[in-house]
């Protein structure tokens, strides 16, 4: 029995995982409260025990500290809702982390721009 695809599980547990919390915090939580925020990526370790959630938000309605703050304290919120919308063993305890990738770009674009000019 061939049992290839495509992913393996471990990419296929962090994609569900991104679109859950994903679809969550679009359907229950208010963008008055977070701003326009979007999980950029999920990472889960290889024992599915902890997952790492990266957000970025646009038009932020609170400093980056802030909001880390009030996401994490709705972890518990979004493991109820990922142990009833997934069909895993275990529900991996969630830590939410800022990614500032995008600003991260933006710097080294501006640094490159400068140096093109001279």
């Amino acid at each position: 029995m061939n049992n290839n695809k495509p992913y393996s599980r471990l990419e296929r547990i962090n994609n569900q995982i991104l679109s859950i919390i994903g679809d969550a915090f679009i359907e229950r939580m208010p963008s008055s409260e977070f701003g326009l925020l979007t999980i950029s990526r999920v990472k889960v370790s290889s024992d599915l025990r902890n997952a790492d959630i990266f957000y970025t938000v646009f038009n932020p309605q609170k400093t980056k500290k802030e909001l880390n703050i009030a996401i994490n304290k709705k972890r518990k919120f979004f493991r109820k809702i990922l142990s009833i919308k997934m069909q895993t063993k275990n529900i991996p305890d969630l830590s939410f982390y800022y990614d500032d990738t995008f600003e991260y770009q933006n710097h080294l674009n501006e640094l490159f721009k400068k140096i093109n000019i001279k």
